[in-house]
């Protein structure tokens, strides 16, 4: 899932700073009430809403293998399965 602007953000964060509750703010701007919650707390404790980098392990293949295997499948189109 790709993260949410930080236009998104900073507006989320300015409602709930001017009296909004977090449950009317999320049901405004669409996203869930933890969403809301989260993104107080990252302002409050590091100062920026900047989204932070995606979980989860590096891909195996580097960017140069990438293409190999691409123009390999390209050159190859029968030896992928359907």
């Amino acid at each position: 899932m790709k993260a949410y602007s930080i236009d998104l953000r900073t507006k989320i964060v300015k409602s709930v700073s001017r009296g909004v509750s977090k449950s009317e703010t999320a049901r405004r701007f669409g996203v869930n009430r933890s969403t809301v919650r989260r993104y107080l707390k990252q302002l409050d404790e590091e100062g920026t809403l900047v989204p932070k980098k995606a979980p989860g392990s590096p891909p195996k293949l580097d960017e140069s293998a990438m293409r190999l295997l691409e123009e390999d499948i390209e050159t190859r189109p029968w030896v992928t399965t359907d």
